[in-house]
């Protein structure tokens, strides 16, 4: 045990740190993750996020050109890959984004730790093994998701929040603080939760006056330009739309939502037990109980942070209207930093010689550990085997310079004919979220006719200007095809290729077909 006693902070948080980046190397080792895409539910996000930094070097402004409705941190993250598309295709530059997005993952497992690091070993070490091996990782590092880049810099923020002894910062690093803050909310605005639960921990009025300005700052220079061209079209997708769109569909009821944020879900033994959720609440509760309430000593003030922060951000996940598993990763980050200032509070509370009882937490971590490991693995597996890579028979078809639409984005990256740099083809950078902007928060796959006329009018003027469409299905949902823009379609656009994605198991999901459309030479009225 000599050789554990000599371990660092740095040495553990580094271990859990490199067995979340192994754990991520697997998992984009799957064939077809690294190099190809995972369906509406797994992969989506990606196309849209990437196709929007592509546009934006080409010389679109969102929300003026285009419509995302999230902010334009994501825009400004992944414009060097955009860059480098031009040199070595979208479809490389989207791996190397893939990569990326791994090593943040990675580097979380770092700063979690770090965030704790006054509370001893026990606690960095255990909040940097809980967050690598938390069972759901596999929805955030499979891809680009906007969770991995929200916590890390909420991380950063928080570090800057505490001092190397566990207490509260003061003067400009608030103001820097507060400034990595504003740049997670540049990236999503769920970032206002952990904002607010700065506030709450910070409570002094000067103190909170220098961590508000600090956010102010930030989020006016990332997101004034982008403003200031278009300012109701930003409020009206970045804010208006999140608050008032409908049901999602996606994972509404209470049991599954305390599955994900527990990670549960992500146990392929135990994934549906809602029982073992509510258990292993009730065991943080009872141990926050113990640390902050009966404990002899009083809480330090980065036991409170996490605390704060955890309570805020898992309390805010019950108010969306869906709930995707790549959701849960943004209070899993919190609960992994409670976990560890609570088996630390714990271990101090308890009169045993410590000689005797680290080999206890070791061995006891340790088994845990492999355990959440073991399933991780498990989980991923059965997660990434429906993965498949169109890329290669729509670039058979679809000629460079060709203005085409695709209501699965991340195919034509991964073909290489993302139309970012044909100014002229309609701007669509994600179809999910034009229904969100313009028919009034509807889903698309939710939700039938009668769709927004206005709204239908704009697509058909968009294909009016396209050469190519590429469906998931015919007539797919994510065009609000009425009566009226069947028939036009069927008249004016002829089905060129159908191509079927088919998997290991002989499972044929009509959902990753592809339907390959072009317009006639003669559009006709």
């Amino acid at each position: 045990m000599d050789r554990l006693r000599n371990l660092s902070t740095w040495h553990l948080t580094t271990f859990a740190a490199l067995l979340a980046l192994a754990i991520g190397a697997f998992q984009l080792a799957h064939p077809h993750v690294f190099d190809g895409e995972l369906g509406y539910n797994l992969g989506y996000d990606d196309g849209v996020y990437f196709g929007a930094a592509m546009r934006f070097v080409h010389g679109a402004a969102a929300y003026r050109d285009f419509t995302i409705v999230h902010p334009p941190g994501i825009v400004y993250l992944l414009s060097p890959f955009a860059l480098l598309a031009e040199l070595i295709g979208s479809r490389h530059a989207l791996e190397l984004a893939r990569i990326f997005t791994v090593l943040v993952t990675a580097t979380n497992v770092l700063l979690v730790g770090h965030l704790v690091r006054s509370r001893g070993r026990v606690a960095a070490g255990i909040a940097s093994l809980a967050l690598a091996a938390w069972p759901l990782t596999v929805a955030i590092d499979r891809t680009v998701e906007l969770e991995p880049y929200l916590v890390l810099f909420t991380l950063i923020g928080a570090n800057l929040l505490i001092d190397d002894a566990g207490r509260l910062s003061a003067g400009r690093r608030l103001v820097w603080a507060g400034i990595w803050f504003g740049v997670a909310f540049d990236l999503k605005v769920w970032a206002v939760l952990p904002i607010v639960a700065a506030v709450l921990v910070l409570h002094r009025p000067r103190a909170v006056a220098r961590f508000l300005a600090g956010v102010t700052g930030a989020v006016v220079v990332v997101c004034g330009p982008f403003f200031a061209l278009a300012p109701r079209a930003f409020w009206h997708d970045v804010i208006a739309d999140q608050l008032g769109r409908h049901d999602t569909g996606v994972t509404t009821t209470l049991g599954e939502r305390l599955r994900l944020l527990t990670g549960i879900s992500g146990l392929p033994g135990a994934g549906t037990s809602t029982a073992l959720a509510v258990a292993v609440l009730v065991l943080i509760v009872a141990a926050v109980v113990s640390v902050f309430v009966l404990g002899s000593q009083r809480p330090a003030t980065v036991d409170v942070l996490a605390l704060v922060l955890w309570v805020v951000v898992a309390g805010g996940m019950f108010v969306s209207a869906g709930f995707f598993d790549h959701y849960a990763y943004f209070p899993a980050v919190f609960m992994a930093a409670l976990i560890g200032v609570l088996v630390a509070g714990v271990r101090r509370a308890r009169p045993t010689p410590r000689r005797h009882l680290t080999p206890a937490v070791v061995a006891v971590t340790a088994v845990v550990a492999a355990v959440l490991f073991v399933e991780q693995v498990r989980f991923a597996h059965r997660y990434l085997n429906e993965t498949s890579d169109p890329g290669a028979q729509i670039a058979a078809i679809v000629p460079k310079g060709a203005c085409v639409f695709d209501d699965f984005p991340t195919d034509l990256l991964l073909a290489d004919r993302y139309p970012a740099g044909n100014l002229g083809c309609p701007q669509i950078v994600d179809p999910f979220g034009l229904f969100l902007a313009k028919d009034d928060g509807r889903t698309p796959h939710l939700e039938p006719p009668p769709f927004n006329l206005e709204f239908v009018a704009q697509w058909r003027v968009w294909l009016e200007r396209t050469d190519y469409v590429i469906l998931r299905i015919p007539y797919s949902d994510f065009v609000p095809f009425n009566q009226d823009l069947l028939n036009w379609f069927a008249k004016n656009y002829h089905l060129v290729q159908h191509l079927q994605s088919s998997y290991p198991d002989g499972y044929l999901d009509k959902a990753k077909d592809e339907f390959i459309y072009q317009r006639n030479t003669q559009v006709q009225p």
